[in-house]
Formats: structure tokens, C-alpha cells, sequence
């Protein structure tokens, strides 16, 4: 009983203070039936944004990925014969993605020991 007087006598006092404290100098929102209010005019338009250059060919790659891929096409790897073998070794040294054994690989005489250099797999 007293928790239910306790809750009456709260939600009263809570009405009270909401009649007394109503807010002052607010403007109302404008009425969405009032043209005038939402009349708009653009007078300057926006500078176009600059876009960027068409992107060229290939990017060229570095002598190191160059002569691995010729040795890789030579010995008959598939790596090698690929159109995009030296961008795909630049890109991997450039982003530092995994250690590319470019000396190893455009040393090796034969499929095996490319294999055995890592990077490729030079499938038999």
C-alpha cells in the first residue's frame, strides 16, 4: 500500500514540475505544410571532383623479378610463362608480403631446384 502511495505521489510531482518548467523562446519546427519554409535556390554549383589518371599497362617490374621470371619461363615453370610473373614479384617484395628468392630462383639450372628455393612450384 505505502509503495503504491509512494509511486502516486511521485508521477504527481513529476506532472507538476513538467507544467512549470515548460521551455521559453522556443521556435516551433516549421510547419510541413508551409511552402515558403522549404523554398530552396542553388546558386553555386559544386567543382567537379578530379579524377584520377586511367590506369596505364602493367606496372614495370625490377630487373631481379625480370631475369627470375625469364630463368622460370626457360626451365618450364608455369610462374614463368605467366603474362604477370614479374608485377606479381614486384608487388610482393614492394609490400614486403614474403621473402622472394629472387637470386636463388634465376640461379636455378632445373625444375627441382627451383622448387627447393621456395616461392614456386614449378610443378614437374
Amino acid at each position: 500500500m505505502w509503495r503504491d502511495l509512494r509511486v502516486y505521489v511521485e508521477t504527481i510531482l513529476i506532472l507538476q514540475v513538467l507544467t512549470y518548467c515548460t521551455p521559453s523562446n522556443v521556435t516551433p519546427p516549421p510547419d510541413a505544410n508551409d511552402a515558403q519554409s522549404y523554398d530552396v535556390t542553388i546558386t553555386e554549383t559544386a567543382p567537379p571532383v578530379p579524377q584520377p589518371p586511367p590506369p596505364s599497362a602493367l606496372p614495370e617490374a625490377g630487373d631481379a623479378c625480370t631475369g627470375m621470371c625469364t630463368n622460370l619461363a626457360q626451365l618450364g615453370c608455369k610462374e614463368g610463362t605467366s603474362a604477370t610473373c614479374a608485377v606479381v614479384c614486384q608487388h610482393a617484395m614492394d609490400a614486403s608480403l614474403t621473402k622472394v628468392p629472387t637470386v636463388c630462383l634465376t640461379a636455378a639450372k632445373t625444375k627441382a631446384a627451383a622448387r627447393a628455393c621456395g616461392f614456386v612450384l614449378c610443378n614437374p
